[in-house]
């Protein structure tokens, strides 16, 4: 079996979690598939194009694909889709919305161009792979009503599926994880980091910034400012501080650590994999999207957005105003929700891992749907 996987791998180490974990789903569910990745936010060459059609199959694997501008925005692929011969799967695919507000759900609409793809999908596949249930209602709005809810690929090691916490361990390691937009939530990280120093006064700390320190293409002088000014505030803090930009392999570092706390999702979920405890703090409906199914607190990074992406900012000397108030209540929140898991005993973190156990079932599921189609 041939499987050419579509990949939005570029820098953001979150990404490269998701390319991981999908190959090796695929890998679990199919006997010994040959998958080659490739990138898929920018247009196809022409060699990338007769590769692809020797597959058995396309796989876009995760990330936020169920959006308005998702083809060929963000998706460039091929100026027309019937150059791509293959049936095209979406693997645990998810909406990005800035707020869970049922308006923002149910009135989001999909571009025409958009619904050529994912109309294409339907037909190829019968079934829309979806990473939470947000992207079930979104597509179900949208008029796509045949879906399964199987979970972020990156939500699984397989060696840990059946893994609990043990006992309740002493917390002498603490991960911090940076805001995407640092913009908005770059002070409200600090001042978690500032009380968390104080709540756990003999553990280490660790900061990550999940899509790096430094300016290129992809982040701007602007925000690495922002970025530079916070490291020296973390350092005077007692922190080390960690980019694990352009690769999987900085997740491993979280790894020395007893809990997880901050705004990066894949931070939360690669920490949740290992079967650790972590508390996010959600920035937009991905957050949501990951805590809601599992049954793990909500805490909001935001107060009130006047837009629905957070992405779209004007500015004016300087200043972004967009209209996020972000929450002043943040630190309160965290407090409160270790408050409550010091005295439940952590079984909260053991409930949630039963949940993803029960969802990586569904994405047993998928998989085997994509091996009935195929075979079929």
């Amino acid at each position: 079996m041939k499987i050419a996987l579509l990949s939005g791998a570029l820098k953001n180490a979150g990404d490269y979690l998701i390319t991981k974990r999908c190959k090796e789903i695929l890998e679990y569910g199919f006997d010994q598939p040959d998958i080659k990745t490739y990138i898929r936010n920018k247009p196809l060459g022409s060699d990338e194009v007769t590769e692809i059609n020797q597959a058995d199959c396309i796989v876009i694997g995760g990330g936020p694909c169920y959006k308005k501008d998702l083809y060929p925005q963000s998706l460039p692929l091929v100026g027309d889709l019937k150059d791509l011969t293959p049936r095209i799967f979406m693997l645990g695919c998810g909406w990005y919305g800035g707020t869970t507000s049922s308006k923002d759900v149910w009135s989001y609409k999909f571009s025409d161009t958009s619904r050529v793809l994912l109309n294409r999908v339907e037909k190829d596949s019968g079934v829309f792979g979806c990473r939470d249930y947000y992207a079930v209602k979104v597509l179900k709005g949208n008029g796509y009503d045949k879906s399964l809810m199987t979970g972020c690929p990156a939500w699984y090691d397989l060696e840990k599926i059946q893994k609990r916490l043990p006992d309740c361990k002493e917390i002498r390691e603490i991960a911090v994880s940076d805001p995407a937009d640092i913009r908005h939530y770059g002070d409200q990280s600090l001042e978690l980091c500032k009380y968390l120093v104080t709540r756990f006064p003999d553990a280490g700390f660790h900061y990550f910034f999940h899509r790096g320190t430094k300016s290129d293409q992809y982040t701007s002088q602007n925000v690495v400012s922002m970025i530079e000014k916070i490291s020296k505030q973390l350092k005077e803090l007692g922190f080390q501080v960690h980019d694990i930009s352009y690769g999987v392999e900085g997740f491993s570092l979280y790894d020395t650590c007893d809990l997880h706390i901050g705004h990066r999702v894949h931070a939360h979920i690669y920490n949740l994999s290992q079967r650790r405890r972590s508390i996010l703090i959600e920035e937009d409906s991905r957050g949501a999207g990951v805590n809601e199914p599992l049954g793990l607190w909500g805490i909001k990074a935001y107060d009130k957005k006047r837009k629905a992406r957070a992405d779209i900012v004007s500015r004016a000397y300087g200043s972004v105003i967009d209209g996020i108030t972000v929450n002043p209540y943040v630190v309160n929140d965290v407090a409160a929700l270790l408050d409550y898991c010091e005295q439940d005993g952590y079984s909260i973190f053991n409930q949630a891992f039963s949940q993803m156990e029960f969802y990586f079932d569904n994405m047993k599921k998928y998989t085997d749907h994509m091996r009935s189609v195929l075979e079929g």
